[in-house]
């Protein structure tokens, strides 16, 4: 069922404003290619935001927790090619386990890969994109939301 067009345009300005948010968080942090994730993290909310997967603990949790399986891959196979594949398998298992799986996020396990010198600026930005998808997940909620017309007086 599509979204009323006054709603979804409130929904598509919030996810717009965390767009440009975000490309200014990997601007600061050098760490542009993780945006690949947040944005598909944006398209799912504004698609399908009551879903657990949209969900503001599962936004967080999926993406922190394949940032860190990620930098942990690339430690574990010195950043090995093959490394990748068993990294985001890893990843998919344990937001599996954890009932925290949010598609796009699993992206972050194979990112790690990209950022070989930086992984505090990666976890950081995984932290900064993470929070930013939580706190539109309620904007967008609250923009979505059907609201019951005010009484008047008298009635």
């Amino acid at each position: 069922m599509p979204l009323p067009s006054h709603r979804a345009a409130k929904a598509a300005v919030i996810g717009g404003a965390l767009i440009g948010f975000m490309i200014l968080c990997t601007s600061v942090l050098r760490t542009g290619l993780i945006l690949t994730s947040w944005v598909s993290s944006m398209a799912l909310l504004l698609y399908a935001p009551m879903t657990h997967a949209t969900r503001p603990r599962v936004i967080v949790g999926c993406h922190m927790m394949t940032a860190v399986v990620g930098v942990m891959g690339v430690w574990v196979t010195a950043g090995a090619s093959w490394g990748i594949g068993a990294t985001v398998a890893v990843a998919l298992l344990f937001a599996f386990w954890a009932e925290i799986m949010h598609p796009p996020a699993i992206a972050n396990a194979a990112i790690a890969f990209a950022y070989p010198t930086s992984k505090v600026l990666f976890l950081a930005s995984a932290l900064c994109g993470a929070l930013a998808l939580a706190v539109a997940t309620h904007a967008i909620s609250f923009a979505l939301e059907e609201r019951a017309p005010a009484k008047q007086k008298g009635s």
